[in-house]
């Protein structure tokens, strides 16, 4: 029971911190396809590694608009 409540706080934390982080751009996590980790002067994180913020990826923009198409555009049948 008690190990249960720590683990709930502990999330609440955590989320809150992302939330945050993502309010100000800044990469909380695996970065997104499409998207790149730009380091941001100044900030390091906990691993004294350079802080990043999200960035979209010009390459990668192109198949993120390719699929999009594929998916909005072709039409699927469903088989049952």
């Amino acid at each position: 029971m008690m190990d249960e409540m720590v683990v709930h706080m502990g999330a609440s934390h955590i989320r809150a911190a992302h939330e945050g982080m993502l309010d100000q751009e800044l990469v909380h996590g695996t970065v997104t396809f499409g998207f790149r980790g730009v380091a941001v002067s100044g900030q390091k994180t906990k691993k004294n590694n350079a802080r990043r913020r999200f960035e979209i990826d010009p390459v990668l923009a192109e198949w993120v608009r390719k699929i999009f198409a594929w998916c909005v555009d072709v039409p699927v049948r469903v088989l049952m």
